[in-house]
């Protein structure tokens, strides 16, 4: 296996920067409306579903047929993981979401 040139190794790495700011920016995009909405259910789902295809689809365009670029583009996606808590510092707890979801269980609303 060779080893691939620092400048495209950086396009991944960068890609996946990209790819996890999305990709995670879309995650507290999502809980933040959930705090008011009322099919909460729907928002998750249709959520969950556009990111993970949003995330796949760039996964499979920068790999290119080489596990080292996928490699790298998940360090970037893990290293935004890990940042953006610190970045933001206004993580918020959503209050009383687990009461409406087992009332809405208990219902039959799900």
């Amino acid at each position: 296996m060779n080893i691939l040139p620092i400048g495209t190794l950086l396009y991944c790495f960068f890609m996946g920067i990209i790819t996890g700011i999305i990709y995670f920016g879309g995650l507290w995009f999502t809980v933040q409306k959930i705090r008011k909405a009322k099919k909460y259910v729907l928002i998750m789902l249709s959520s969950w579903i556009i990111r993970t295809a949003f995330l796949i689809g760039m996964l499979y365009v920068v790999m290119q047929n080489n596990i080292q670029r996928i490699l790298v583009m998940m360090l970037g996606i893990i290293c935004v993981r890990y940042l953006a808590p610190r970045v933001l510092k206004k993580y918020k707890k959503i209050p009383n979401l687990d009461v409406n979801m087992n009332k809405d269980l208990a219902n039959g609303k799900l």
